[in-house]
This record gives C-alpha cells, sequence and structure tokens, in this order.
C-alpha cells in the first residue's frame, strides 16, 4: 500500500502545479479610470497642421476634448446610463502619450475601442498615429 500511495501522490502535485496560468485570460470587467493623466509636455490645445478647421485636440491637467467633448463628463455621465465608458492602458513619457478609450454596453454586445498615440516631435509640434491614416502632424497654439 505503501508504494502506491507514493506515485499517487506524486501524480496528484504534477496535476495541481501543471494548471493553466490564470493571468493569461482576458479580463470580465473593463478596469475603470476617473480621468486622464497626460504629461506635461502635451497639454493645451493642439490643431491639425494640414488643416486649422480639422480636428484639433486639448489636454487639461485630467481630462481630453476632441470636437469640443470631454471625455472626463462622457465617462461620468456613463456610470448610470447604458453604456460604460472607460480609460485603459494609459502610457507616458517625455516623449509619448498613448491611451485607449473603451465603450461597452450594459445590455447588449456593443463594443468599441480607441486607440489614441501621440509622439513629441518638439515643444510645438507632434504626430499621432491613427490606425489606417499614416502620420498626422499636430501643432500647439495659444488659446
Amino acid at each position: 500500500m505503501k508504494f502506491l500511495l507514493l506515485p499517487l501522490l506524486s501524480i496528484l502535485l504534477l496535476t495541481l502545479s501543471c494548471s493553466g496560468n490564470d493571468t493569461e485570460q482576458e479580463p470580465t470587467t473593463l478596469s475603470q479610470t476617473k480621468h486622464f493623466n497626460p504629461p506635461a509636455w502635451i497639454k493645451g490645445k493642439w490643431i491639425f497642421r494640414d488643416s486649422p478647421t480639422g480636428q484639433d485636440f486639448k489636454f487639461t491637467n485630467d481630462d481630453f476634448i476632441t470636437e469640443n467633448k470631454s471625455f472626463n463628463d462622457m465617462i461620468n455621465q456613463s456610470k448610470d446610463k447604458t453604456n460604460v465608458i472607460a480609460i485603459e492602458n494609459e502610457y507616458s513619457s517625455n516623449e509619448n502619450y498613448k491611451f485607449k478609450i473603451t465603450t461597452r454596453s450594459k445590455t447588449s454586445n456593443y463594443y468599441d475601442e480607441q486607440t489614441y498615440s501621440f509622439f513629441k516631435k518638439n515643444d510645438t509640434l507632434m504626430m499621432r498615429v491613427p490606425d489606417m491614416l499614416g502620420l498626422l502632424y499636430y501643432v500647439k497654439v495659444k488659446e
């Protein structure tokens, strides 16, 4: 009986120790960040270089504003409605600012995400890398 117990314990330990890696599973909920944390170099208003009437961006201490829409306001308003809007994967450095905005419906399978990547060229020029449009350049303007 002693000889059977040792192999059974070995097999049991091997089975338990070889279970899958739980950290590789996709998260089931979105992490909700309450506001943006942009680096100092990007704070201010930026306009599309090739068209003064094109899309512009404004970064404040804790917000991202585009087309006169405050994403912080949208996040706060979405808490009690049918869509959940969250900021994810925010990364910033002295030359780069990247984040993803996700929208998920509480009542259907609707899910959308948009990633923004900005790279500092100098104090008044940055480039954005949108998904399939190539590089877009933005100029910092005084408000």
